[in-house]
């Protein structure tokens, strides 16, 4: 069963007779304090409670508090969560952010992890769904959209596994294959002080060749390798799309070893916004992708293989041949239909009818010894590979992929900072949790950074009052020095608006 939290309950007497309460003892411009003042949480979980029984069971923990107590975790890069329930313990702003007194017990670490466990990766695509709705109804967001992807280490042990003992042919006999992965059962050997057989084990590998081991206790974990002067690492995939000013709009984890195409697809139609353009490296490069987003009236930003500018097909090029989308012509005027569907590389084959192949005058120069008619490949995504040839030159493009490095590698670098450079769960549903409350906790920090996003409290209304009548009176003042007007404006009391202070001298002056 859940409970409602007493929200008053925090900001009471610390003790009887006393006019202090904790908030007296934390900076009023500490960042939970900035936090707590301009996000809704209470919004932002409502859901959640759903997943609890009303009336059976202990009274639990609220969600609210642990969503916070799990942004606390990613905003201060505590090291574990038996480590967070400790500081939260010692730490008062913690206790307050929390919703917790002096004299309450803070709850135990195994909560927080039995917490994340019935949330699941769901939940923390939703709230992370929420709060962007939030900050889209704010105008916070940009149209133009970045992708990419990073490699997050998985929390396992690697200098454990090593490649299998059997030979190349004893693996691809005894190994059985699923999901890509090679399962085999090999023996272990037990050392001759231990005076024990050797044992039987399952062994798992990522590769056909038994040199890519899997780890037993994190399964999903995949081998890759982040770039060409870097190890292989053991682990996952953090997706992300993100706009100009660094937010994320939509993020999920995948293994080490999928495609970033694979990994983007899924995210755009999780976006709170219509972008107007997305710019990704060459990893994106995919013709099918490129289509996808052309199809939603997205610009792709996205740089070309040399294996797909037009030039490359050389039997379009050198034999005179010309591609018209359902159908290839040769340079006699000969038509070469479709012969099927597209290849597994994408490609589709156009064959001209024999008869004209054989009745033709340049046949001996377009057809080979034994060949009876003219078969043509071309990419079933040959248009979008032009297009993309043709905006790839254009100003837009080189701006967008300036500014794609810049964004993009601040958004990492901030996730770095929130403890998302390692996983500390294991399994892809679990790091996935972990990756959503640090995209949630990079949103809310970000969000804190934009002028129109803070809420006018009373104090920052005045100092704004103040500001702008200094502005007026000094506004007067220099008009003055031309007009004949007083020293000094009719009421400094008020401030003045810039049309009515106009309106103010002209009257002046007509009097």
């Amino acid at each position: 069963m859940l409970k409602p939290i007493d929200r008053s309950r925090r900001d009471g007497s610390l003790y009887p007779g006393s006019s202090k309460t904790l908030r007296d003892f934390i900076d009023p411009k500490h960042l939970l304090v900035r936090v707590d003042t301009n996000f809704d949480f209470a919004d932002l979980v409502q859901f959640v409670e759903t997943k609890y029984d009303p009336s059976i069971g202990r009274p639990a923990v609220h969600p609210e508090v642990l969503i916070r107590a799990l942004l606390l975790d990613s905003i201060y890069d505590v090291g574990s969560y038996r480590q967070l329930c400790e500081r939260i313990t010692e730490n008062l702003a913690w206790r307050w952010f929390c919703y917790l007194t002096l004299e309450d017990q803070v709850f135990d670490h195994s909560t927080i992890t039995v917490f994340v466990e019935r949330l699941g990766a769901e939940s923390f695509q939703e709230l992370l769904k929420r709060l962007n709705e939030e900050l889209a109804r704010l105008n916070l967001f940009s149209p133009r959209t970045y992708a990419d992807s990073s490699v997050v280490e998985a929390n396992v042990r690697t200098a454990d596994l090593g490649p299998t003992e059997l030979t190349s042919e004893q693996f691809a006999e005894q190994a059985t294959e699923q999901d890509g992965v090679y399962t085999v059962c090999e023996q272990k050997p037990v050392g001759p002080e231990e005076g024990k057989p050797a044992s039987l084990e399952f062994r798992r590998y990522q590769d056909d060749e038994g040199q890519l081991p899997l780890s037993p206790v994190d399964p999903d974990a995949r081998w890759r390798k982040p770039t060409k002067h870097r190890p292989a690492i053991l682990g996952y995939k953090e997706n992300v799309i993100v706009d100009k000013s660094g937010f994320i709009l939509a993020r999920e984890v995948t293994p080490a070893d999928a495609g970033d195409v694979e990994g983007a697809e899924p995210l755009l139609d999780r976006l709170p916004l219509e972008p107007k353009s997305l710019c990704a490296d060459a990893g994106y490069r995919a013709g099918r992708f490129r289509q996808g987003l052309r199809r939603r009236g997205i610009t792709p930003y996205i740089p070309i293989n040399p294996n797909q500018q037009p030039s490359a097909n050389r039997s379009l090029t050198t034999g005179g041949f010309t591609y018209h989308g359902d159908h290839v012509t040769c340079r006699q005027g000969q038509v070469l239909a479709s012969a099927g569907f597209a290849n597994q590389d994408g490609s589709v084959q156009y064959v001209a009818h024999q008869a004209d192949c054989q009745a033709c005058p340049v046949k001996a120069q377009c057809l080979a010894v034994k060949e009876k008619r003219k078969h043509v490949h071309v990419s079933r995504y040959e248009y979008e590979f032009r297009r993309a040839d043709q905006l790839n030159q254009t100003v837009a493009y080189q701006r967008e992929m300036a500014r794609r490095k810049t964004v993009v590698e601040g958004v990492f670098a901030r996730l770095d900072r929130l403890d998302w450079d390692r996983a500390r769960l294991r399994g892809l549903d679990r790091v996935d949790c972990q990756g959503g409350i640090a995209a949630l906790a990079h949103n809310i920090l970000k969000a804190l950074t934009k002028v129109r996003f803070w809420r006018r409290a009373a104090g920052a209304m005045r100092v704004g009052s103040h500001l702008f009548t200094s502005l007026t009176s000094l506004l007067w003042a220099l008009v003055a020095v031309v007009l004949p007007l007083p020293r000094q404006s009719p009421s400094l009391s008020k401030p003045y608006s810039l049309p009515s202070l106009f309106q103010q001298v002209v009257k002046t002056v007509l009097t």
